[in-house]
């Protein structure tokens, strides 16, 4: 016979404490969060949908985060045998870059 209390059984400490942080995450710091086990279950019987491109966006991710060293070691082979040539070259690159923050800040309004 399952007592009340033990509505929670059956279900991973994982998916506990997912629900948990996403319910944190959506209340304001310090604001006590009290749930009766019927939200709960209805949070952990309906996790939310990943974005339909997530697999995507987390590959992109994933070779962004791999390709920073490489670019890292190429920048520092490049200022050590062409100093002058690189920084004209990263002055462009920041020059391009402050051009995409401008139009991300416009689209973003």
């Amino acid at each position: 016979m399952t007592r009340l209390s033990d509505w929670w059984r059956g279900y991973s400490d994982t998916d506990l404490e997912n629900v948990h942080r996403r319910v944190a995450e959506n209340t304001s710091p310090g604001t006590a969060i009290g749930m009766n086990s019927r939200e709960y279950r209805a949070l952990l019987d309906n996790p939310p949908q990943p974005h339909p491109q997530q697999h995507t966006i987390d590959e992109i991710f994933a070779i962004r985060v791999a390709n920073n060293v490489p670019w890292k070691r190429l920048m520092e082979i490049a200022l050590k045998h062409a100093p002058e040539e690189t920084r004209a070259v990263l002055r462009q690159i920041n020059e391009n870059d402050r051009k995409v923050s401008d139009l991300l800040a416009e689209l973003a309004k």
